[in-house]
């Protein structure tokens, strides 16, 4: 929760969903191996929001999506949807998809969607979709990653 301080009736509001997490990856010594896809940006959502000084508003911050498991020769799991991103009642942006698990085959994984409202490019460090997998295995490879955590941001100035 945030309080507002006395005298604070407007503030700018930046909210961002969690990214979605990184889908696994497949390696198939039959067929062709196949990346998991990337997990979609958490939606980015600004505002100016009018508000009370004393009074609180609830704050939730979405958490990054989980990511998929890499599979041999098979087996990849899709990565988690990121959490949605909230202050107050009406301001909200959704947490990114995860992304789509290689299927063993020669289909890659699906990039997960990003949030919504969209994000801007370049939306910094918060809310990215984690990267996907690629399975190696028995030789190794590369674990997908887990979604960003979204973040809210208040910002006021002065008693005003």
């Amino acid at each position: 929760n945030w309080t507002a301080p006395a005298g604070v009736d407007n503030v700018n509001v930046n909210v961002i969903g969690g990214g979605g997490g990184g889908g696994g990856g497949v390696r198939n010594d039959n067929v062709a191996d196949s990346y998991g896809g990337h997990g979609g940006y958490g939606g980015f959502y600004t505002a100016n929001v009018s508000v009370s000084g004393g009074s609180t508003y609830a704050v939730n911050v979405g958490g990054g999506g989980s990511q998929g498991g890499n599979g041999y020769p098979g087996g990849a799991s899709p990565g988690v949807n990121g959490g949605g991103s909230r202050f107050g009642n009406n301001t909200q942006a959704n947490g990114g998809a995860g992304g789509g698990a290689g299927d063993g085959g020669q289909q890659h994984g699906s990039p997960g969607n990003n949030g919504t409202p969209d994000a801007p490019d370049g939306t910094g460090s918060y809310g990215g979709g984690g990267t996907r997998g690629f399975s190696h295995n028995p030789y190794g490879g590369t674990s997908a990653t887990a979604g960003q955590a979204g973040r809210v941001i208040v910002k006021w100035y002065g008693n005003h």
